[in-house]
């Protein structure tokens, strides 16, 4: 899908999967095919975690590669196959030139991307997201690949198939949205923690329907605060 798409002349391709697709096994698999061509790839991680997770998965691959994150002890500037955190790459003189760039987590648009793409405009950038759903990525993306969908993957078997229950929600209406450095917006951190903190149905909700539904297994929770997901655990 992805060669169909540079056939008809794209050059800035998203690809929208899942969590568990294996994008980043897509995209070592994209790496060889270019640098046995001999074409330069770079892989684009915005965080240090996932310069590790990918190397690994990479790795899996024997490519001769390369990693461009602070002082790492694969840095080897020659290979084909590069392997960068975004930070490191804002912070260097020069923009990288590659062929073929393939920015992970793409949603989370830095400018600096932007100016890649217009100084290699005939370069090929192919972005990879669970979530594709950032504002504005439509301007810098000519087109959007979903493979195959999530509930698609649950058929198959590749996923679990999850179970929801809905309880009490706050009120949101009164809470302001600020705007995140990465584009969009999201509730005022310290707003949403007052509501959440001060809404005692919320709370308690919470805690009895973990008790009937949870299993007693380990759970993760996402609380707005420390101060409220330490209460969460004391109860």
């Amino acid at each position: 899908q992805i060669r169909a798409s540079i056939a008809k002349g794209n050059r800035r391709i998203m690809v929208g999967a899942s969590t568990s697709f294996g994008k980043t096994i897509l995209a070592a698999q994209i790496a060889q095919s270019a640098a046995e061509k001999g074409n330069k790839v770079y892989f684009i991680c915005d965080r240090i975690k996932l310069v590790q997770q990918s190397l690994e998965k990479f790795d899996a691959y024997a490519l001769d590669l390369g990693v461009i994150q602070g002082i790492h002890e694969r840095h080897n500037p020659d290979a084909l196959i590069q392997i960068a955190s975004v930070q490191t790459l804002m912070r260097k003189k020069h923009l990288p030139d590659g062929r073929i760039y393939i920015i992970d987590e793409a949603h989370i648009h830095y400018k600096w991307v932007e100016t890649l793409m217009e100084k290699h405009n005939r370069c090929i950038f192919i972005g990879l997201s669970a979530t594709p759903y950032t504002k504005g990525l439509g301007k810098h993306y000519q087109d959007l690949i979903v493979p195959i969908t999530t509930n698609e993957l649950i058929e198959q078997d590749y996923l679990c198939k999850p179970r929801y229950y809905v309880g009490h929600s706050i009120n949101l209406a009164k809470i302001k949205s600020q705007s995140l450095s990465t584009g969009g917006s999201d509730y005022a951190v310290k707003d949403l923690e007052q509501a959440v903190e001060t809404d005692t149905v919320l709370t308690g909700d919470i805690i009895r329907n973990w008790l009937e539904h949870g299993e007693n297994s380990q759970t993760i929770a996402f609380s707005p605060s420390v101060k409220q997901s330490k209460w969460l655990v004391d109860q």
